[in-house]
């Protein structure tokens, strides 16, 4: 029950992650990892335990773990960025 309440959860996150932000691939793989766990539920779920049940969930969490880290580090990496100042021109220092 846990793991159909994450998959859910999982597929909501998928439908609210910005498409500008998102990389095609990204959501690609995102998606293809949700119906494997969809389709692993309906053929091994009836007879898995807890174990498995726990370990599924877990590669759901890993993958989307993985794209909101790189969608977070590619926002970060923009306050980063060299920016040339002009002589005379004001700034906001961090």
């Amino acid at each position: 029950e846990e793991l159909k309440v994450y998959m859910q959860r999982f597929e909501k996150g998928i439908q609210d992650l910005d498409d500008a932000k998102l990389q095609t691939q990204d959501r690609e793989r995102l998606e293809g990892k949700l119906a494997d766990a969809y389709k692993w539920l309906e053929n091994d779920g009836l007879k898995a335990g807890k174990p498995e049940f726990d370990g599924k969930q877990k590669e759901l969490q890993a993958v989307m773990n993985t794209v909101m880290l790189k969608i977070n580090r590619a926002q970060t990496e923009f306050w980063d960025q060299q920016v040339v100042h002009h002589e005379g021109e004001k700034t906001i220092d961090k």
